[in-house]
């Protein structure tokens, strides 16, 4: 199906006026987070059940120290390199290039990550609001190749909506991944009228307006979304 012209709204909120990057005096830590808090100043979530999103850029042989969370969902997208996940509810995993993980916490969780090998790692991660808060924990891991999402946006997780071969949150979302070409176009409907869209390293051009990498991208209506990209790069979007 060819997509018509949209009417969906675009909000951008551009790289340099987000928070900071989050950088520890420690040499180790995970360095260069980039993160959007969507909350409003009077304490409002405009894109609930979205509480951050972030582009992570890990340094070799860096590390997040032991933390603690409860009543959220953390989905995060690997783009590059490897890394150890530890939680006190499955113990040590290996998250590799492709892969894709989401961690249920529900009542509860106590986790780290540690980058694996002498190479950076990127990835995008998303804390949401659970619709389950009291549940037990639970981690899932997939690996979606990169050839299943050139050129297109593969649903990935989902939540209400059920989608063949994605991995199952406890919030009312769908996200969806795409490694995109330069030149090409990839287009995705945004169902629940209220679309999330990061592109990590390369220019594209959403919906007519032209977004750069590292800019957050909010798409208001129940309508076509179309991406296309004038650089290489991984699109990520939430249809929230």
């Amino acid at each position: 199906m060819t997509p018509r012209r949209s009417g969906a709204r675009i909000e951008v909120t551009r790289a340099d006026e987000l928070a900071p990057p989050s950088v520890e005096r420690s040499p180790r830590f995970a360095r260069g987070t980039y993160p959007h808090i969507p909350v409003g100043t009077r304490g409002e979530l405009p894109l609930d059940p979205l509480l951050l999103a972030a582009v992570e850029r890990w340094e070799p042989g860096s590390f997040r120290p032991r933390q603690n969370h409860r009543g959220i969902e953390i989905v995060r997208v690997m783009l590059r390199g490897t890394l150890v996940h530890q939680d006190s509810s499955i113990g040590r995993c290996f998250v590799g290039s492709d892969d894709v993980t989401v961690l249920s916490i529900g009542a509860g969780v106590e986790q780290q990550e540690l980058v694996l090998f002498d190479e950076p790692a990127h990835a995008v991660v998303f804390w949401l609001r659970s619709s389950a808060p009291d549940a037990p924990a639970h981690f899932a891991q997939h690996t979606f190749s990169r050839a299943a999402r050139v050129n297109t946006l593969l649903p990935i997780v989902y939540g209400s909506d059920r989608v063949t071969n994605a991995l199952h949150i406890n919030a009312d979302v769908t996200i969806s991944s795409g490694a995109l070409e330069a030149g090409t176009t990839a287009a995705a409907r945004s169902r629940r009228g209220c679309g999330y869209l990061i592109s990590t390293v390369g220019r594209v051009v959403v919906n007519g307006v032209i977004v750069e990498p590292g800019d957050r991208i909010v798409i208001r209506g129940r309508d076509w979304v179309r991406v296309q990209a004038l650089e290489p790069t991984d699109v990520v979007m939430l249809d929230l």
